[in-house]
């Protein structure tokens, strides 16, 4: 309306080069009335240089998983948006980098005499916003008589968790049969389960490397690398037989989406595909119900999806692994030997996909649990699931350019997952005005939260990490430079209650926050 701007503005020159990105946000911080961008980039800038401003549909302040309209950043043109909490949803998607150079904009605020309406719709509220509608946990597989539960007759010995004597006697030899036909049996014997179990209680966290056996992981990572190769995520973009014609598969949104993998959103909090082998109709089909494309023009066109797609097999074989050994009753006793933590009581568990140049999660206080949770995660992608090695005079990782492990282990394309602490409500009202300056579309940023561990990338390894109510975790935005999707089955265990639970691994996370160098992976080598 009419006089409801000031004469205060905000302008900054923005150069976003090749990997640079913004993810969705709603832009709503203080007075902010009206968002502009002028594009500064090279005249012969197309589509497939990426960068374009990604607007955002919304139901009831929510925003949809992708965007419904795209905007390339011609050179001279100039973008503008009302400002408004839980509406005005966009995002930059990633440079390409190619020979057109940086994506160039100046780019601001008009400010307005008043609060936007609706504040606590805005993406930055919502993402410090406590969820307590959360699904309850699963109860186990009693995989010896087919049926759940949590509870079985244990002989005294086993009754008696906590006992780190009688700990390694623990295992009974049919839990250590069924594991075996999963697990890397070095980390069934009793001095490995010790060692692991040592080293969790003085981290509060765990690398297991090479974990499923060989057969088992050989199978999986074939078929992930045919599902990229299929979809178009190899450095030359051609499809499985070669042919140069695919395109870049980081600029289709809708790519790898079957009638088994769907994306979940929403989109300010995070975005990755999810396997779910139940049929799904024609109306419930997420192709038809969330993907518009790229191109605005083709918003009503629909793109019927491959149901013969190489990722069906891969996800099947994951949610296989999903179901027999994560949500089973031997491998919830197993943990509790490892960890010390208790048996598990429930869990909550799925198999993501973590596109190139498309997907990620985001820390929000909705991640955080009213009591403290075991996260379990297994990962898969290209790479040998080696420890990545370092030069001991500078800590600089070895390798070349094309040295997989190395690139995960750098974190320079992405997909590790790190634990944060949460922000303090004791901040000081100068520090929470300093967060309150911070642009709206900033992303996590080491230097400005209390990072308590990162875990890179590394295929067939199981990250187990102890998270307290007070940690939020997030899975960092694939880069499209990535060297292959990240594939994951991700687990929160249920843990019993423990009198001593809000002091566990308090003080290992402060060591950890004061020398991440000390979260050496533990390794099958080392054993």
């Amino acid at each position: 309306p009419r006089g409801t701007l000031t004469d205060e503005i905000d302008c900054a020159a923005n150069c976003h080069t090749k990997g640079c990105h913004l993810l969705c946000h709603d832009d709503v911080i203080g007075t902010r009335k009206i968002s502009f961008i002028i594009y500064l980039t090279d005249p012969s800038w197309t589509k497939e240089d990426g960068g374009a401003l990604e607007l955002y549909n919304h139901k009831d302040g929510i925003p949809n998983v992708f965007p419904s309209a795209t905007i390339l950043p011609t050179y001279n043109s100039l973008a503008y948006f009302g400002v408004n909490a839980g509406v005005s949803f966009h995002a930059v998607q990633e440079v390409m980098g190619r020979e057109c150079g940086p994506r160039l904009s100046l780019q601001g605020w008009y400010h307005g005499r008043e609060l936007p309406e609706n504040m606590e719709c805005a993406t930055l509220s919502r993402l410090k916003t406590l969820e307590d509608d959360k699904e309850p946990f699963v109860p186990f597989i009693d995989t010896e008589n087919n049926e759940t539960g949590t509870e079985r007759k244990l002989d005294e010995t086993q009754t008696n968790v906590n006992d780190k004597e009688a700990r390694t006697n623990v295992l009974s030899e049919s839990d250590r049969n069924y594991l075996s036909q999963y697990m890397n049996e070095t980390y069934l014997t009793e001095s490995s389960m010790k060692e692991i179990c040592d080293k969790f209680e003085n981290e509060s966290s765990v690398q297991l490397r090479h974990f499923l056996k060989d057969a088992l992981a050989n199978n999986v990572k074939d078929d992930i690398l045919k599902s990229d190769a299929y979809d178009g995520f190899t450095s030359n973009n051609s499809d499985e037989n070669g042919n140069d014609n695919v395109g870049n598969p980081s600029l289709q949104y809708d790519i790898g989406i079957n009638k088994c993998w769907k994306a979940v959103g929403p989109a300010h909090k995070q975005r990755y595909l999810e396997y779910n082998d139940e049929h799904i109709t024609v109306k419930d089909d997420p192709i038809k119900t969330s993907v518009k494309g790229n191109d605005p023009s083709n918003a009503q066109k629909v793109k019927q999806p491959n149901n013969n797609h190489p990722s069906i097999a891969a996800g099947k074989q994951l949610s296989q692994i999903q179901t027999s050994l994560f949500q089973s009753l031997p491998f919830a006793r197993y943990l509790n030997l490892i960890t010390s933590l208790g048996q598990p009581l429930g869990h909550h568990s799925q198999t993501r996909r973590f596109r190139p140049g498309l997907d990620y999660t985001v820390a929000h206080y909705g991640i955080l649990t009213k009591e403290s949770v075991l996260d379990a995660t297994l990962c898969f992608a290209k790479g040998s699931g080696n420890q990545a090695r370092r030069w001991e005079d500078n800590g600089e990782l070895m390798g070349n350019d094309e040295d997989v492990d190395a690139l995960w282990e750098s974190g320079d394309v992405g997909g590790f997952e790190c634990y944060i602490a949460a922000d303090d409500d004791s901040d000081s009202e100068a520090e929470e005005d300093e967060k309150q300056a911070r642009p709206a579309d900033a992303e996590y940023n080491a230097e400005d939260d209390s990072e308590l561990l990162s875990v890179s990338v590394s295929d067939n390894t199981l990250s187990l990490v102890y998270r307290d109510t007070g940690t939020m975790r997030f899975v960092k935005y694939v880069a499209s430079g990535a060297p292959s999707s990240r594939w994951d089955i991700n687990v929160e265990y249920q843990l019993p209650e423990d009198d001593d639970d809000s002091n566990n691994g308090e003080d290992d996370n402060n060591d950890n926050e004061e020398d991440e160098s000390s979260n050496e992976n533990y390794d099958t080598d080392q054993i």
